[in-house]
């Protein structure tokens, strides 16, 4: 975290969904080269408000799939950091 936004900040803790019936939105709020800030909400799968859907992977990177498995980027989420990887 060499970004003097990033220094400080605590750790994101996912919290777990209450059920089957709802997801997790994440909405962008700042992008600039150094700094993303983003929040997340959850939402109930029956009524979702408009999105566009994102697709991202949290597994083990392969060698085949050209990304690295090191979550060397820090975004800020709720105002909390979280370290992911770069296909984010």
């Amino acid at each position: 975290m060499d970004d003097p936004a990033l220094k400080g900040l605590p750790s994101l803790k996912y919290e777990k969904l209450p059920d089957s019936g709802y997801f997790c939105l994440v909405k962008t709020v700042q992008l600039t080269a150094s700094v993303i800030r983003l929040e997340m909400d959850t939402v109930p799968l029956a009524s979702p408000p408009v999105y566009i859907a994102l697709s991202y992977t949290w597994g083990t990177a392969t060698p085949d799939d050209g990304m690295t498995a090191d979550r060397n980027r820090t975004v800020i989420c709720n105002g909390k950091a979280i370290c992911v990887t770069e296909n984010l």
